[in-house]
């Protein structure tokens, strides 16, 4: 759970520092930066569903590992980094980490949730029936000799 919030306060950081650093570094006007931000963000986002769905077969401390590495990766291209392809690669990263960060939270949940039991069969036919009997008093019902005409005691 603290790799989560690590890795949260560094997408937190870098995504209202790209565009000042940007606009800094490269001299970009604020639309620009933000058309590029959220591309970039978007594709970090679209990574985070591929690793999902491999990080269940990586275990959780290579998927930890992984993501401490490229979070820290993200966060030394921002720092020393004047271009801005590189600056929108680090904020796609830190949005890719942040968010892949719920991978070994939900592996740890999913597997700590026991199997659910068998179904209980039903039986759709009353337990009267296969012994002769109808499920109905009536005088078609042999189960009940004082209602039905046909049927008569010997004395």
């Amino acid at each position: 759970m603290l790799i989560a919030v690590v890795l949260s306060v560094l997408y937190f950081t870098l995504l209202f520092g790209i565009p000042q650093l940007t606009s800094d570094r490269a001299g970009w006007p604020t639309g620009p930066v933000a058309v590029g931000q959220m591309i970039a963000m978007i594709a970090g986002s679209v990574l985070t569903f591929g690793f999902a769905a491999v990080s269940g077969r990586l275990g959780q401390r290579k998927v930890r590992a992984l993501l401490l590495g490229v979070g820290a990766l993200a966060a030394v291209a921002a720092v020393f980094s004047h271009s801005v392809i590189v600056l929108f690669i680090a904020i796609g990263l830190a949005v890719f980490t942040a968010t892949g960060a719920n991978a070994p939270q939900s592996m740890a949940a999913a597997s700590a949730v026991p199997e659910p039991p068998a179904p209980h069969r039903h039986r759709s036919v009353p337990a009267c029936l296969p012994h002769g009997r109808s499920p109905r008093p009536g005088p078609g019902n042999h189960a009940h000799p004082q209602l039905s005409p046909k049927i008569r005691r010997r004395p």
